[in-house]
């Protein structure tokens, strides 16, 4: 499976690299993919494991530069995982992202 998203991804990605920029990018569309080809209920954690991998097997086969590499790894092991996860609350609707964004401003604006 993840060979086959990996496939996909690279087709996405049109010859561009995997990025610190784009990361995040990417791992909506590989979660997307996931969903597509996992079809089970409460398979959250396997999708999770899959959309890490492939960013993980993207970076190594993709990226040249080391110092890049061990940023992408970086963020693949730390950030990606909670993104994962704050995109899950959000598209089941346990996010109230309209009460966010004013916590946040009214945070931002003091």
């Amino acid at each position: 499976m993840t060979n086959l998203l990996v496939d996909k991804i690279y087709d996405m990605l049109d010859n561009k690299n995997l990025t610190a920029e784009n990361i995040l990018t990417v791992t909506v569309h590989v979660m997307s993919l996931a969903q597509t080809e996992i079809k089970d209920k409460n398979q959250g954690d396997l999708k999770k494991e899959i959309v890490i991998g492939v960013l993980k097997k993207i970076t190594i086969e993709n990226v040249e530069d080391e110092e890049l590499v061990e940023k992408l790894e970086m963020m693949i092991n730390t950030c990606v995982p909670a993104a994962i996860d704050t995109m899950v609350q959000i598209a089941r609707g346990t996010i109230d992202m309209g009460k966010t964004v004013k916590s946040c401003l009214r945070f931002c604006l003091r």
